[in-house]
């Protein structure tokens, strides 16, 4: 079995939560000899490579702009046309615009090849711009579940949420499959190494995105537990890109309540730092509102956390309250709730060691339940149904 993966991102330096999820389905299938390769569309000269076992390449082309999304997508479906040429199935990642989708399905299926697609979110559900219209999306949503889903000959999903959405849409002989958020949970450990900071912090890698990660209710509840604390804490954010009246929020509170020696901006940083900076933290908190996203979602960062150690404040949203359970594992509370964030940030801080004890179980929790591995033999089963 040959399987070609065409993903529109970066790997293996992309650091993003999917360049780690594919990089742990990747893994799995090795454990079963598949003969994988990750392929990627890239503007800049770059050379083929391994990581780990898994070898990628990258493919010569036009980088995007607002302007030729088209022409793009119908690069993108080139490529996967010559994939198809040279495997049984192509797995397409992070390549779910209608149009390009379309396209590439059906260039693989014109080459009598089966195509794999991940959708690791509700379809159209994300607003990553002052240009995305809710109708708009609606319609795009619509598209997507009624005419491109059926399409596909197999679906890999990361909630049950999606799993029962999508299989409302896809066809009678199609494969589909869950594979939740993925760790390599018998490597990782938390080294708890000193980062040069005299007081413990909460760390936040990844966007500012106030709908997806309840960014204000997170700085709120900071500042409430900062005050609590007598400011011995700090937060450390890895990014300071948002659309320009979320970060006139953020920037407004962290004024108001005279957080500028307290709340440092990282921005892009290197994986050994991140790294690091992750293993250094007194805690980390994911904070999901309740809304067309999130209730589909799983946060990947979860599984880099739970498998370094780190304890964790979790909304009970989603996927994420099937496995949660409070003081046991993580820290559980409402989506947005400020002073329950607060009281958590707190709790975590006056008492490390109940801290270590829950983020240890968080740890075991990992490693039952999303070790890769794990899902290897359901994951290979997957794939040569297809065949």
């Amino acid at each position: 079995m040959i399987i070609k993966v065409f993903y529109a991102g970066e790997y293996p330096n992309g650091f993003t939560p999917m360049s780690y999820r594919l990089h742990y389905y990747m893994k799995a299938l090795l454990s079963y000899n598949v003969d994988i390769e990750i392929v990627m569309p890239t503007s800049k000269q770059k050379v083929r490579g391994e990581f780990e076992g898994i070898p990628y390449s990258f493919v010569k082309t036009i980088k995007q702009t607002r302007f030729n999304k088209r022409k793009v997508s119908k690069k993108y479906a080139q490529i996967c046309r010559d994939l198809a040429k040279r495997c049984d199935i192509v797995f397409v990642i992070s390549c779910n615009s209608n149009y390009c989708i379309k396209l590439i399905t059906k260039v693989v299926h014109k080459e009598g090849k089966k195509i794999v697609v991940e959708i690791n979110e509700n379809p159209y559900s994300s607003i990553g711009s002052r240009s995305d219209f809710l109708f708009i999306l609606n319609i795009k949503q619509k598209i997507f579940l009624k005419y491109r889903v059926p399409e596909f000959d197999g679906v890999i999903v990361i909630s049950s949420p999606l799993l029962k959405l999508i299989s409302l849409y896809k066809n009678a002989n199609a494969q589909i499959i869950r594979i939740p958020i993925l760790a390599d949970v018998k490597t990782i450990a938390n080294n708890q190494e000193e980062q040069g900071y005299h007081i413990p912090y909460i760390l936040h890698a990844g966007s500012l995105n106030d709908r997806k990660d309840g960014i204000i209710a997170v700085l709120q509840a900071f500042a409430l537990a900062h005050k609590k604390l007598n400011g011995n804490i700090k937060f450390i954010l890895t990014s300071k890109i948002a659309v320009p009246r979320l970060l006139s929020k953020i920037n407004s509170i962290i004024k108001k309540k005279s957080l500028q020696n307290s709340v440092e901006f990282k921005g892009i940083i290197p994986k050994e730092e991140l790294d690091k900076l992750r293993n250094g933290c007194a805690l980390a908190i994911v904070n999901k509102p309740s809304n067309t996203q999130n209730d589909y979602n799983f946060p990947t960062k979860l599984s880099e956390l739970l498998s370094s150690e780190v304890p964790i404040i979790l909304s009970k949203t989603g996927e994420m309250s099937k496995f949660f359970i409070d003081n046991e594992n993580a820290y559980l509370v409402e989506a947005n709730n400020v002073v329950e964030i607060a009281n958590k940030i707190e709790q975590i801080i006056k008492y490390p060691d109940e801290a270590k004890r829950i983020a240890k179980n968080g740890r075991i929790l990992a490693e039952k339940e999303f070790y890769y591995l794990n899902y290897a033999k359901s994951l290979y089963s997957f794939f040569l149904q297809l065949l």
